[in-house]
């Protein structure tokens, strides 16, 4: 098949499904139709973070996992015991309540650690919102430094009217003695 092909393929295809609705149809574990993408059994796209996959993908990896699985237990079947040219049927009974029951404990474990892992990811999303309303370090640093200097400048102008004030008082006091010496001059020149 040639890349041309493939891409036909591709673009033909319709992604309709999510994980979970898959994972339904082929009766496996959303856990496993994560494995069939990274192995690229399965194709997919991805919009608004949320993976979609083909129907027609999923229900041709359902065909050729029904066979696989009927397979199986063709050569359960063929593996039991022989009792004198006949299959023992309590001994092919008890294996294969034996297996389903080691098959629906595996389940269990599988179904526990995909819950584990969804609350990890929930967690994980919950941490990247966090993290992407929080303001960088570098930039807290910066806005810090800004406002040290806007402080600094603050600082400085009220110092200088400060002086000025001081400044203002002494010619303040400096006339109100002129104006004091003045007036007593005034008096003694007027009384004498």
């Amino acid at each position: 098949m040639h890349f041309l092909d493939l891409d036909m393929i591709m673009m033909s295809l319709t992604y309709n499904l999510t994980r979970k609705q898959a994972s339904k149809k082929l009766d496996v574990s959303t856990r496993t139709i994560d494995r069939y993408i990274r192995r690229g059994t399965i194709s997919y796209k991805k919009h608004a973070n949320k993976i979609y996959l083909s129907e027609d993908e999923i229900e041709t990896l359902k065909s050729q996992l029904f066979g696989v699985k009927q397979n199986e237990s063709l050569s359960i079947v063929k593996n039991t015991s022989w009792e004198q040219g006949e299959v023992s049927q309590q001994n092919s009974a008890d294996g294969l309540k034996e297996m389903v029951e080691v098959l629906q404990e595996k389940d269990k474990q599988i179904e526990a650690k995909n819950a584990m892992i969804f609350n990890m990811q929930k967690t994980i999303t919950e941490l990247e919102s966090k993290l992407a309303n929080t303001v960088a370090l570098p930039d807290y640093n910066q806005e810090k430094e800004q406002h040290q200097i806007e402080k600094e400048k603050i600082n400085l102008k009220n110092k200088q009217i400060s002086q000025e004030l001081e400044k203002e008082k002494i010619k303040n006091l400096i006339n109100l003695a002129i104006l004091v010496f003045f007036v007593v001059s005034i008096f003694i020149y007027a009384f004498l």
